[in-house]
């Protein structure tokens, strides 16, 4: 993708360049004379503007703005009354005194992050300064000031949306900002201009398919999912969750299986320059970033066989995820190949299917019994001291008290657990300092203590995907690669208290968030990554 901006070829006429004379903006500057003229009684009109042309020039009305905004860029306005405003281009020169007066406070206390309510106009003030340099310094900044202020209040003003979104856009343009388009499109779910979707597909397609917001994705199809009866009845939400996760399930496949990605696939052949006019219904100064932009790309969302496929994957999607939701009716004449249809529905039926949450007995301790319990105890003690006692004679009381302790049964032994703490949801919570216990670490603990995996050398993907696993995944995939998968898989389980269905599910998940493919396939690592988890050690 190339872009260009393009300088101005005309935007202010400047009828002499010895004397400005008076500055006038064009709706006023009809009829103007030097002090102390008369009107003239004969002559054609050209001779009387000819007579002009070095007494005045033409100011246009966005060249009036921003040097108005220059010479006020830095005014700091007291504390003053809101006095409402509406106007469709806003500009100072609209604004009546008491309503400048609540500007420039207003501004001020944007400035210091404060964002009292106001009307729109006002807004739009404040951002055509921002997009000509006034308040920042840097770029990076402007983009700031410009993006706090919208979401400061798009929901008092939704209207922004449909602005905001493309003078953003148009920023980073200009400026050559270092900000994904994504960043600026996730925002709100309204349409953006194609070439901008373009970019931002290509992009993505080429680099995180799972990265594309749903918006996009839907741009590229020709099924309107808003007219369908499934989405509008809440299905839309699944089908965003589920449609982002599943083209980059797809796009994996098919670079494992053929070595292209989908927009390899469906590529269009040649780039096309488009001229992108800039701040469009902006009240915006054109000698300051030109005209227009000019910016090359592939006209991805145009392309017809892009288009077809993923229109199919997303009628695909929602058919299967129709039945999954027991929604009546399906979508007729889909055309897919068997091998990704197969793919969507055992990864969407993976997703749906029951998952029963390991069940932890919730113990309660009847307090009565265990006083009753510990006397009981008590009444043991004595009568083996005294039996102790008859039997070898006199024995010091310290050791006495450890030979009893060697020797108590396991029975003492649960119930001095139980009178230790009180145990909930099979977690012991300690509450009386009856006697000490000495915690050990589980074999869980000890084992996923010393595992780690050795991501040298492998793509930042899978290093982040090692990042999300906890020291049960690990123990999870390194059963896996084991001599006895299933039964090793089921002992790590049972070690955490969990379930093996769920610790495969977690590791799929953090899988399709990172590399974008799952790597557990029906209890076994793909075959396809079961070569990167030999660098599992301990």
């Amino acid at each position: 993708m190339k872009y260009e901006s393009r300088p101005v070829e005309f935007a202010e006429l400047d009828l002499s360049e010895e004397d400005e004379g008076i500055r006038i903006p064009l709706r006023d500057a009809a009829i103007a004379r030097p002090e102390g003229e008369t009107e003239r009684s004969s002559g054609t009109e050209a001779e009387t503007a000819e007579a002009y042309t070095g007494m005045f020039r033409l100011v246009s009305r966005e060249r009036s703005f921003t040097e108005e905004a220059q010479r006020c860029a830095n005014l700091e306005g007291p504390a003053a009354p809101f006095v409402p405003f509406m106007s469709y281009w806003p500009t100072y020169e609209q604004m009546a005194e008491s309503q400048s007066r609540w500007y420039f406070y207003w501004r001020s206390e944007v400035r210091k992050e404060h964002y009292p309510d106001t009307d729109l106009s006002y807004i739009f003030i404040y951002i055509y300064e921002l997009i000509h340099g006034i308040g920042w310094d840097k770029p990076e900044k402007g983009y700031e000031l410009l993006t706090e202020v919208w979401m400061a209040y798009r929901a008092r003003h939704p209207q922004l949306d449909g602005y905001l979104k493309e003078w953003v856009s148009d920023f980073v343009l200009v400026h050559r900002l270092d900000v994904p388009l994504t960043e600026i499109f996730s925002v709100s779910e309204q349409n953006v201009s194609g070439e901008l979707a373009d970019i931002e597909l290509l992009r993505l397609l080429e680099e995180q398919p799972l990265q594309v917001p749903p918006q996009l994705l839907f741009s590229l199809s020709d099924y309107d999912t808003r007219r369908s009866s499934f989405c509008t009845a809440g299905g839309i939400v699944e089908l965003e969750a589920y449609l982002p996760k599943i083209v980059a399930l797809v796009d994996s496949y098919l670079l494992k299986t053929s070595q292209l990605r989908i927009i390899d696939m469906f590529r269009p052949e040649q780039e096309q320059t488009v001229e992108r006019y800039l701040f469009r219904s902006a009240v915006y100064d054109d000698s300051y970033y030109g005209r227009t932009i000019r910016i090359s790309t592939l006209p991805i969302t145009q392309h017809a066989p892009l288009r077809k496929y993923m229109t199919e994957l997303i009628r695909f999607t929602e058919n299967k995820l129709r039945k999954l939701k027991g929604f009546k009716g399906r979508l007729r004449g889909i055309a897919l190949e068997p091998e990704i249809g197969h793919l969507i529905e055992r990864y969407l039926e993976r997703e749906f299917s029951p998952q029963a949450a390991p069940v932890r007995p919730k113990i309660t301790i009847d307090t009565a019994k265990l006083v009753a319990l510990r006397q009981d105890t008590e009444y043991v003690r004595s009568m083996l001291t005294i039996e102790d006692e008859e039997a070898s004679g006199d024995v010091p009381e310290t050791e006495l008290d450890q030979e009893e302790e060697r020797d108590l049964p396991d029975w003492r032994e649960e119930a001095r657990t139980a009178l230790d703490g009180t145990v909930l949801d099979g977690t012991v919570h300690r509450e009386s300092p009856l006697t000490d216990s000495i915690s050990k670490p589980s074999r869980a603990d000890e084992t996923s203590a010393s595992l780690i995996w050795d991501t040298d050398g492998l793509d930042e993907e899978w290093a982040l995907f090692a990042e999300k696993l906890g020291p049960a995944h690990m123990e999870a995939l390194s059963a896996l690669v084991s001599s006895f998968p299933e039964s090793e898989l089921t002992r790590v389980a049972d070690s955490y208290g969990t379930m093996p269905a769920l610790l495969v599910d977690e590791i799929n998940d953090a899988a399709m968030e990172t590399v974008g493919d799952l790597v557990i396939d029906e209890a076994r690592i793909a075959e396809d990554y079961q070569h990167l988890f030999e660098h599992l050690k301990r």
